[in-house]
């Protein structure tokens, strides 16, 4: 399974990898495999920015707060801002360079 999460938590028992990517290769992720994947972003203000940001046409990242599970194997798309709001109800207005970007692998049980 394909994810997509606006945060780098470990989302349940397993082991996991995690590694930094740059735009460009969150761009390349997000052409390969957005298409297929669910979306656990909870926010509408990251959803928007992974939209633009994935930059296919007709594509839009859902919205959804429900719990992700993932299997050996599974990988998440993380998009997550660079810093903690004052307010958690609100994500602000963040910028580009606001955003950082990972990919979170479950590898084994």
């Amino acid at each position: 399974m394909f994810a997509i999460m606006n945060s780098a938590m470990v989302p349940n028992e397993g082991v996991f990898s995690y590694q930094n990517l740059t735009r460009e290769q969150a761009r390349q992720w997000l052409t390969a495999h957005a298409q297929n994947a669910a979306s656990f972003v909870g926010y509408p203000q990251t959803a928007d920015h992974v939209t633009v940001l994935a930059g296919q046409p007709g594509w839009r990242c859902g919205l959804s707060r429900d719990k992700v599970t993932l299997a050996p194997g599974d990988e998440a798309f993380i998009c997550k801002l660079a810093f903690r709001v004052k307010d958690p109800r609100s994500k602000g207005q963040p910028q580009s360079e606001d955003w950082e970007y990972g990919l979170l692998r479950r590898i084994a049980p």
